[in-house]
């Protein structure tokens, strides 16, 4: 987001469907408060090839929506977070109930 003068302007994320997948799958998994690994996106974004995982993490990294965080503790792999500033596609929801 930049300002301009008075007005703000805003760039919109654009992400194709195995994109959006696996950036959900990272904040969901961040959501619950542990490093997120490259082996437990690949389950829950239903990434079945390590290689076009590799190729939409490097992705999201270039277009700085998420970034390595290091090594998850006791695994020994890449661990990933969302980018300072980059929001989820769809948060959790506070009312199970819908509509509040």
């Amino acid at each position: 987001m930049e300002t301009n003068g008075d007005s703000l302007s805003v760039e919109p994320m654009r992400l194709t469907g195995s994109e959006a997948y696996v950036y959900e799958a990272i904040a969901t998994l961040e959501y619950l408060g542990r490093p997120v690994t490259r082996a437990e996106i690949e389950v829950v974004a239903e990434q079945a090839s390590p290689e076009v995982t590799g190729r939409i993490l490097r992705g999201l990294s270039d277009q700085r929506l998420i970034e390595e965080r290091g090594e998850a503790e006791s695994r020994h792999e890449p661990a990933y977070r969302l980018a300072p500033g980059a929001r989820a596609i769809a948060l959790p929801d506070d009312d199970p109930g819908g509509v509040s």
